[in-house]
């Protein structure tokens, strides 16, 4: 498909041409020319782009204790297979302190109705208890 090079000095993509790129408006594009060859494409971002400061700050933190452990030799591996890996796992995991487990609501939920039972009050959200107190009491 050719074109004509307007007054502007603009190119123009036929949409036909678009659609088949899957160029939409608002697309970022980046062009090179080489030996009378242009190249038209996607701008893919960057990670500066996806990141505020202050988290690309603790990414390079991050990366850079990761890097450091490697220089000290604080690895694991490497693993023939993914049941090696596994296992190596399972014994890290047992030599690590156990760490205590936070109630979730739900168990808190549980205390709760338990509670109220013991103390001979219906549990609240229960059918039983709904049936006991009657849909008008307090």
């Amino acid at each position: 498909m050719a074109n004509i090079l307007n007054e502007k000095k603009q190119l123009v993509v036929p949409v036909s041409i678009q659609r088949k790129a899957g160029i939409k408006a608002g697309d970022q594009l980046e062009f090179k020319a080489s030996r009378g060859v242009i190249t038209i494409l996607p701008k893919l971002p960057s990670a500066d782009d996806e990141y505020t400061p202050e988290q690309r700050r603790k990414v390079d933190a991050e990366l850079a204790k990761g890097l450091q452990d490697l220089k000290e030799g604080r690895t694991y591996g490497p693993f023939n297979t993914a049941d090696e890996m596994i296992a190596s796992m399972k014994q890290q995991l047992k030599i690590r302190e156990p760490l205590v487990r936070k109630p979730s609501t739900l168990d808190e939920d549980r205390v709760h109705q338990k509670n109220r039972q013991e103390a001979g009050k219906p549990a609240t959200g229960s059918a039983q208890g709904l049936l006991q107190a009657g849909p008008f009491s307090g």
